[in-house]
């Protein structure tokens, strides 16, 4: 269950837990009396860390996985190019290291997003994931129902067929979503406390089933205030 997978994480060699808030020094939100703390396990290799890579979480865990990338032997000029060699290569590494095909996150400016489109948009297009967010918690698909969830095609290590989809789309692979690199949303739902979390879903959920005015502004109340 989550209880082990997180002791299991807790104690692994390198591991930190993370009791407060690194510039304030503040403790972090501590809403319920069980809640599990984040833990950080950086500089992770390839081969002496395979279980981290491979070991799904079910617990609120970062491992930090260096690229092996030199960005003086890249074969593009720019700055911007560069970006784009790096990311092929830190996508190879998690693909040919880390289990499972469910989803995948990216983070990039919007500068460098637009500039490189096309080879951006080739990187994502060849990536097999079932759902994909740039800039965004990939798990936010499984909150619109026209979109697909699930593992890629083809890839069986998470499992098999997928749900969603709503709208019938044929032969659908993956579900891609964007955000610009900072926006509002991602400071009023993503950055939030547990109980302001289990509140904003409790009201969206509301809201999907019977959307009308009331629901609506129930939701609002949530993401912007809290209440």
């Amino acid at each position: 269950g989550s209880s082990a997978s997180h002791e299991f994480f807790q104690n692994y060699p390198k591991a930190e837990l993370i009791l407060r808030e690194e510039k304030s020094n503040k403790p972090l939100l501590d809403t319920y009396p069980n809640q599990q703390r984040p833990i950080l396990i950086p500089n992770a290799d390839v081969k002496d860390d395979k279980v981290l890579l491979q070991r799904e979480a079910w617990c609120p865990v970062l491992v930090e996985l260096p690229v092996d990338f030199n960005e003086n032997k890249s074969s593009s000029g720019s700055k911007e190019e560069n970006s784009m060699d790096y990311l092929k290569k830190a996508v190879q590494t998690v693909e040919t290291n880390c289990e499972g095909s469910l989803s995948i996150g990216i983070l990039i400016n919007d500068v460098t997003m637009k500039k490189q489109k096309e080879k951006f948009d080739a990187i994502i297009a060849d990536m097999p994931y079932g759902i994909v967010g740039i800039n965004i918690w990939p798990i936010f698909a499984n909150s619109m129902a026209q979109l697909r969830w699930g593992a890629f095609p083809g890839y069986t290590a998470s499992g098999s067929g997928s749900l969603g989809n709503c709208r019938l789309y044929r032969n659908a692979e993956k579900t891609v979503l964007r955000a610009p690199f900072s926006y509002l949303p991602r400071k009023s739902v993503e950055v939030v406390s547990p109980r302001k979390a289990a509140l904003v879903f409790s009201r969206m959920t509301k809201y999907k089933l019977t959307p009308n005015l009331m629901t609506q502004a129930a939701l609002f109340s949530a993401v912007l205030l809290g209440l």
